[in-house]
């Protein structure tokens, strides 16, 4: 159960925003705030479309402390996402090992004894539930008054969702093998 919600987490993680950060500009007479919705994988604001555009040539100049801003936050949020979606690989990899060693114990009849197995999901699980904390440490500072939204949330639940049921099952292993004949 833990390896199944590992991987059905992997789709919404990618495709959601995590965090609704607020891009401050101050212009030295007034200060312009824009909201910014920002994911793993791209930006779902209409700043970030705009800036795109209109920073290629495609329009209008985009006023300087609007770029230099955007472009400020951007590295914290892209190695916020690089360390989040590669802690996110990782639970992925160890999440099918998982499902594979569980399907050979299945074909075996049960007879096959692998000890690490709800270790693995353990392993799996913590990893499933540090994505969202990395991505927190990289990115709180900048944040400005936001907030973390769906994909941040939906992570950090399964994640700790899968750490209770990995661990509720690596300790109903261990009693089973001391309490079990061979």
């Amino acid at each position: 159960l833990g390896a199944v919600l590992t991987l059905a987490v992997m789709p919404p993680a990618l495709l959601v925003p995590w965090v609704r950060a607020n891009v401050a500009v101050d212009f030295g007479y007034w200060t312009l705030s824009l909201p910014v919705e920002i994911g793993l994988l791209k930006c779902f604001s209409d700043v970030c479309g705009l800036l795109e555009t209109y920073g290629s040539g495609g329009g209008p100049p985009i006023p300087g402390p609007v770029r230099e801003r955007v472009d400020e936050m951007e590295r914290p949020f892209t190695a916020g996402s690089v360390a989040a979606m590669t802690v996110l690989a990782l639970a992925a990899l160890l999440a099918l090992a998982s499902v594979f060693v569980s399907a050979y114990r299945m074909i075996e009849g049960g007879t096959a004894r692998f000890k690490g197995h709800n270790t693995l999901l353990v392993v799996c699980s913590l990893l499933l539930a540090l994505a969202p904390a990395l991505y927190a440490l990289f990115t709180v500072a900048y944040v400005n008054g936001g907030e973390y939204v769906t994909g941040f949330w939906v992570v950090f639940a399964a994640g700790a969702t899968n750490v209770v049921l990995s661990c509720m099952s690596l300790a109903v292993e261990r009693r089973r093998d001391v309490y079990l004949p061979v």
